[in-house]
């Protein structure tokens, strides 16, 4: 029995995927309703909570950064996902008033930086990929490594 082709299966998708968000995108910005484009929404989203632009910078991080023989440590990602959520989580709870400088920092153009960046090497380390199994096609040989 033939195998089916997950890999095709993966790129069509993404294909559609990323086509269909930007036509979405390129529609939405030429109507007249204000905010309502993918990157407007999502830095809206990004300076209230924390877990988007870890979780952007830590997919940045596995899929651009790839950690040869790297080992799993979902248990490291669990826990800053925890960290953060219980930051958010408490930040939206408390609404607690900051100093100027707190403000400063965590302005619209910082404070989504911070996580974004610390997400980099988050995904490096702790969900690395295998370049060699990552590139080799399901209908290949395997390789001797």
């Amino acid at each position: 029995m033939k195998h089916w082709n997950t890999r095709k299966t993966t790129i069509v998708i993404l294909l559609v995927a990323i086509v269909g968000l930007i036509g979405w995108d390129v529609f939405v910005a030429t109507n007249d309703v204000q905010g309502d484009t993918i990157s407007e929404i999502m830095l809206s989203w990004a300076t209230k909570v924390a877990l988007l632009p870890l979780a952007m910078g830590t997919l940045m991080g596995h899929l651009f950064w790839p950690n040869k023989g790297g080992k799993y440590h979902i248990d490291v990602i669990v826990l800053v996902v925890i960290l953060v959520g219980v930051r958010d989580v408490c930040a939206w709870v408390w609404n607690a008033p900051q100093d100027v400088l707190v403000q400063w920092v965590l302005h619209a153009l910082w404070f989504p930086l911070i996580p974004l960046l610390a997400g980099i090497p988050l995904g490096h380390y702790a969900w690395p990929q295998t370049p060699d199994d990552a590139t080799q096609r399901p209908d290949d040989p395997p390789t001797e490594g």
